[in-house]
């Protein structure tokens, strides 16, 4: 993400003008660009060095993904990643040059306080191999389309059964091919950590001491939707990052003479936000608000809404345009399938997407929803798991915007916690991975307004001093027992179920043998397993959990999914798979399914008229040889031409 703000130093100005100027020269004479900005570079290393934060290393990965979105249009794999990786760098050095300097580093108590217990939060996980539901059924495939060229591969038919922005993925699929399947996981640790150090600059003008400002930190991150995540390649926690910094610029726009600046740099964190997870807009609203008053308010007053709304705009756009221009030519929907009683996709029903088996029913629950979800957390995902600190946070949220004498700062907080709970349990179903942005910020808010009520204020009497004492004491406590209550479901559960290291010592001692040699899932099959799995020139998708494996085992092969129905209810979406069927008919052709749903993918090859030719029973070992998934391959081929012409309905 580039950050851009109009108050940057004189050496930063001379950096950039040197790099510049440098890259003219060079043109003038003959020279490529690209040589003169390598050899500017280092210059520009040098200038803003001092300004590099533990965040601005990870905004490496969000940028590498985005820009290999931008070359999805070159089709030579060496070239495409040359260029990523060059304009990775460079816009990099510019998002340093234009960031924001704070004079204040993050302290190294921090490190011991809250790095620390993160860090083994990952360990007691970190040799077992995610096998998590969404991980296998969409997750990675999505990430190995999107690294590797367009998100649908020639004579792909909707190879996930959702084609989300493959944004995220491509993220967390940087870091596993760099450190292998295991390892890969760290960026989500990497990105609660950088949470972490956003947020003990919003508690800093609260709390002064620097080991209780980093007892905070580690506090407020301790939620256990939050901590399950570190070790999978679920991607809900790459965005929060991005909102708490939009947050920042919300309260503190900048002076008025840099309405662009903070309106493209806004844009730019919203946009992306918006690409790892199309939900995340219910949160971006209320940050918008925030901003627009807080330009209301800037002194001296000179607001100009509809330049402020167009630097947004653009900003916001930039990170969307790749994908959502791919998929809104390849279906007639900018953010298939969702949203499709708008946009009237052929290839989805006119509905929204829901799932009625999580959050509240009807209006009167949605707005209860936060208090009442403490005491459903059946409905509140599937780990039915939940210590309640939405509950608190939304409690305190509506205390931050009543209690009278706050400082501006503080109830604004408070107003984004309050009606992005709010938001949540409206348009986000109320489900529990979705909720993490407002139990961070909602965190900040409860020690903002602890702080707050502890200073002392001599005017006031003893009995007013002692009831803002007591109430601070209460909510404290409140954080702290949330906090205990979710030690125990952060030690037993997580996405994939895995045990910790602390409950089988020896499995995880077989493990941890294979971090970083774990790159290649053919290198895991048995002898007599491996070519017949590795020999398909096109994988028929019969049933759930199996698109990731195929993708990871040929990742060359076109993936046609056959078993989501909503893709034929209509005869284009027939009539596309059909062509796509023919068109991969001389080769050979398979399909892998769960050894439970083999009747199921049966039926669902049998509606395409494919006939099983043989069925092989294999254990599928995701990167190690005791987490192995029990499937059956079966070799299909394809009817006569002339029955291949009716198309099933």
């Amino acid at each position: 993400m580039l950050a851009f703000n109009a108050q940057q130093n004189v050496d930063d100005c001379t950096a950039l003008y040197r790099l510049t100027s440098t890259a003219h020269m060079a043109s003038n004479s003959d020279a490529t660009l690209s040589a003169a900005i390598w050899r500017a570079a280092p210059q520009a290393v040098l200038t803003v060095g001092h300004k590099v934060e533990f965040g601005d290393f990870v905004v490496l990965l969000y940028i590498a993904a985005f820009v290999r979105q931008f070359l999805w249009l070159i089709d030579n794999q060496i070239i495409a990643w040359v260029l990523t990786g060059a304009l990775t760098v460079v816009l990099w050095l510019l998002h340093l040059t234009k960031n924001e300097f704070d004079d204040q580093k993050t302290p190294r108590q921090f490190w011991l306080v809250v790095a620390l217990p993160l860090l083994l939060i990952f360990a007691m996980r970190a040799a077992l191999p995610d096998t998590s539901f969404d991980v296998l059924n969409y997750r990675l495939v999505n990430a190995e389309r999107g690294l590797s060229g367009w998100p649908f591969r020639d004579g792909d038919f909707f190879p996930a059964y959702y084609p989300l922005n493959p944004a995220p993925d491509m993220l967390l699929g940087i870091s596993r091919h760099l450190l292998g399947y295991r390892l890969g996981t760290i960026t989500n640790l990497l990105v609660l950590l950088w949470v972490g150090t956003i947020l003990e600059k919003f508690i800093r003008p609260y709390v002064g001491n620097r080991w209780l400002r980093s007892a905070g930190v580690l506090l407020i991150l301790w939620t256990e939707h939050a901590l399950f995540l570190v070790n999978n390649y679920m991607v809900d926690l790459l965005a929060i990052p991005l909102l708490l910094l939009a947050t920042q610029i919300a309260l503190q726009p900048g002076p008025s003479e840099n309405t662009h600046g903070s309106g493209i740099r806004l844009g730019l964190y919203l946009g992306a936000s918006i690409a790892l997870k199309l939900l995340n807009l219910a949160y971006c609203i209320p940050i918008i608000l925030v901003y627009f008053y807080a330009l209301w308010r800037r002194k001296p007053v000179n607001l100009r809404p509809a330049r402020a709304a167009a630097w947004l705009a653009i900003g916001s756009a930039l990170p969307l345009l790749p994908y959502s221009i791919y998929i809104w030519r390849d279906t007639g929907n900018p953010v298939f399938p969702f949203y499709n009683r708008i946009f009237h996709s052929p290839f989805w029903p006119n509905s929204n997407l829901g799932d009625g088996r999580w959050g509240p029913h009807g209006w009167w629950e949605t707005i209860i929803w936060p208090l009442r979800v403490t005491l459903k957390p059946e409905r509140f995902g599937e780990l039915a798991v939940y210590s309640g600190r939405i509950s608190i946070v939304f409690i305190v949220a509506i205390l931050v915007l009543a209690w009278p004498n706050l400082d501006r700062r503080l109830r604004l907080l408070g107003f984004v916690a309050f009606s992005g709970t709010l938001l949540w349990a409206a348009m986000l179903t109320g489900y529990a991975r979705y909720a993490v942005f407002v139990e961070m910020l909602g965190g900040v808010t409860l020690l903002g307004l602890a702080a707050s009520l502890f200073a002392t204020n001599k005017q006031q009497t003893q009995s007013a001093r002692l009831l803002k004492a007591g109430l601070a004491n209460l909510l404290l406590c409140a954080l702290l027992a949330q906090c205990l209550s979710a030690i125990p479901y952060i030690a037993r559960n997580e996405w994939s179920m895995r045990p910790t290291f602390f409950q089988d010592p020896i499995g995880y001692r077989q493990e941890a043998r294979y971090i970083l040699r774990d790159y290649d899932l053919a290198k895991f099959l048995m002898p007599a397993e491996r070519q017949p799995l590795t020999n398909v020139g096109m994988w028929i998708e019969s049933g759930m959990l199996t698109s990731g494996v195929q993708s990871l085992l040929t990742s060359h092969a076109p993936i046609l999914c056959a078993y989501v129905d909503n893709y034929f209810d209509s005869a284009p979406g027939r009539d596309r798979f059909a062509r796509a069927l023919r068109q991969g008919g001389n080769q050979r052709i398979a399909s892998l399914c769960l050894e439970s749903e083999l009747n199921s993918c049966r039926n669902k090859l049998a509606r395409w008229k494919l006939e099983i030719v043989d069925t092989l029973p294999v254990q599928i070992p995701m990167y190690s040889g005791r987490r192995k998934l029990k499937m059956v391959l079966l070799t299909l081929s394809l009817p006569p031409h002339s029955e291949s012409q009716t198309l099933p309905r």
